[in-house]
């Protein structure tokens, strides 16, 4: 029983460290940005750079926010919830966005890099799709159960 709640605590605590991370890296992107930048010697528009990854920034932290509230349902042992439902469809919404800029990224700086970031959003995106669909049947499947017992 003590194995069985203790996952969901590390995924709850590297969620929340996750999500501290991504706010501090949001206020320190201009400074982030223009190092990298200067350190592989790339000349490319800063503010629209910034625009861009702001743009994708606000959805990535959505997309944390989801996760840790389906790591707190998790944790209160209610995995299969309309919350859940809800927090997944979320995730796939904000990382088909994210991949849309991404490859948007792609095409206007001509950069590896974002090819890749966009591939990455499309799996989130379609995995994120799929583990809804089987939330919503263990959700009806765990009612037929109910309804019989």
């Amino acid at each position: 029983m003590k194995n069985k709640n203790l996952f969901p605590k590390i995924l709850f605590t590297l969620t929340v460290t996750a999500i501290v991370g991504g706010l501090s890296a949001g206020i320190l992107l201009p400074w982030l940005l223009r190092a990298y930048l200067d350190f592989i010697q790339v000349s490319v528009n800063l503010n629209w750079m910034l625009v861009l990854l702001y743009t994708t920034y606000v959805p990535f932290m959505a997309i944390w926010a989801s996760v840790f509230m389906l790591c707190r349902n998790l944790a209160n042992d209610r995995p299969f919830c309309e919350n859940s439902i809800l927090n997944l469809k979320v995730i796939s919404i904000c990382a088909f966005f994210d991949f849309l800029v991404f490859m948007y990224g792609t095409f206007v700086y001509m950069r590896m890099a974002f090819f890749i970031l966009a591939g990455a959003a499309l799996m989130i995106a379609v995995i994120s799709a799929i583990i809804r669909e089987l939330v919503i049947r263990g959700i009806e499947l765990r009612e037929e159960v109910d309804l019989t017992i």
